[in-house]
């Protein structure tokens, strides 16, 4: 297979562990210094996976719909941008309803004794709905609590923060059209600079 073939099963793979619970399989796909960030989590790879087997064990889970990726290579490097839905099953205001987060997954991938892995990951938020599960009901919300959250991942937000999880309210995202900007360029510039750290990405605990 191609270097374009081989990152792009990488990340399948990675994601569809993730999904299925294949937690042995995940750890496989990332480098041993790797970071991740997304509105519930920033640090390492390490951590991320015992944090996601943790929350899978409380029984709350998300699986990932994804596109195609577009992949540039730099000889040993590569940045993978992937469009994602992020799909939950929830309950919003006492009504069960199917979440939906549309982002970009941002990868980065280096290649080490001639195997692809993972780098880094990090979330850029596009936009989120709710629809019920049972057609008509409407769920109670707290219109002031959903209009002091960020416009690119609100639903997800109320409903992580609902859990008692912590959410980053300054991730990048498209309602913050300059931090998609940033990340886009410090990606690249890692991509061609081999003294730039994946750390600028602020993928860094």
């Amino acid at each position: 297979m191609s270097d374009t073939d081989d990152i792009s099963q990488l990340i399948l793979a990675e994601r569809r562990a993730s999904d299925r619970g294949w937690w042995h399989r995940m750890r496989t796909s990332y480098t041993s210094n790797a970071t991740v960030r997304s509105h519930w989590f920033s640090g390492s790879a390490t951590e991320f996976i015992t944090r996601s087997e943790h929350i899978a064990a409380k029984g709350d889970r998300a699986t990932h719909r994804l596109a195609p990726p577009v992949i540039d290579i730099v000889n040993d490097r590569a940045v993978a941008e992937v469009p994602a839905a992020v799909e939950v099953r929830a309950e919003i205001g006492g009504v069960p309803v199917d979440l939906v987060s549309s982002t970009r997954l941002l990868y980065c991938a280096v290649r080490s004794h001639g195997r692809w892995l993972l780098h880094s990951m990090l979330a850029i938020y596009v936009r989120d709905t709710v629809v019920p599960v049972v057609p008509g009901t409407v769920p109670a919300i707290d219109e002031a609590r959903l209009a002091a959250l960020r416009p690119s991942y609100c639903w997800l937000a109320h409903h992580m923060g609902a859990k008692g999880y912590v959410v980053d309210n300054d991730l990048p995202g498209e309602d913050r059209p300059e931090t998609v900007r940033t990340i886009y360029t410090e990606a690249f510039s890692w991509l061609r600079t081999a003294n730039t750290s994946a750390a600028r990405l602020g993928l860094a605990q």
